[in-house]
């Protein structure tokens, strides 16, 4: 099997484990893993409404399944799915489409409305919903494209960066430079895996917001 149908197998089964440690080792008095995961629980149970309320640990798990993801591919000479553009377009398909077609199953004809912007004239009607269904299937590719592209993006300039290592083995000075570059990048790209997955959240939970 390729890399990049094993990783998710082990990924999943991870984001599970770290929600189950979240469950069972709470204290009253938080440690700081405890603190964030509460902080981004109610930051999830705040943007969804109510009645959407059951799939909030969906998306807290949808947020540790792409982490996760994301930080697996930061250790040297490995992979990752999330730098697999079909893989990331088809997360992002399977989770917008979801949204869209749990839109259809409980409001029916009336999610027509979303595509349809108010006070639009009679004349435009037709070709302004097919541009509105034209931009939610254009912000669905680029929601995947996006994780994708900016983790590819820094792996390949980690690459490039060790890659000059070989050259200042003679050059103390050089040698350490660059190790001191190699670890503000990589230190930058556990920022970024961070921004990429909770982007990849929000994005999935205004889409929810905007269809209920």
């Amino acid at each position: 099997m390729e890399q990049f149908t094993i990783l998710p197998l082990f990924v999943v089964p991870c984001a599970f484990f770290l929600i189950f440690v979240f469950t069972q080792l709470s204290s009253i008095i938080p440690s700081n893993y405890q603190i964030f995961n509460e902080s981004l629980l109610e930051t999830i149970t705040k943007m969804v409404d109510k009645k959407d309320h059951a799939f909030v640990g969906l998306f807290f798990g949808l947020f540790y399944l792409i982490l996760l993801s994301n930080f697996i591919g930061l250790i040297p000479y490995s992979t990752t799915a999330s730098t697999e553009i079909i893989i990331t377009i088809f997360l992002a398909l399977g989770t917008l489409g979801g949204i869209f077609i749990y839109a259809i199953l409980r409001q029916g004809t009336k999610i027509s409305y979303m595509f349809l912007p108010s006070g639009t004239p009679l004349a435009l009607l037709p070709l302004m919903i097919i541009l509105e269904i034209v931009s939610y299937i254009a912000r669905t590719f680029s929601l995947g494209l996006r994780l994708a592209v900016n983790l590819i993006t820094g792996h390949i300039l980690v690459k490039i960066v060790i890659s000059f290592v070989p050259s200042f083995v003679d050059n103390y000075f050089a040698l350490a430079s660059v190790f001191v570059f190699l670890t503000m990048f990589l230190a930058l790209e556990i920022l970024i895996s961070y921004l990429q997955a909770y982007i990849f959240l929000f994005i999935t939970l205004i889409t929810l917001k905007d269809f209920s």
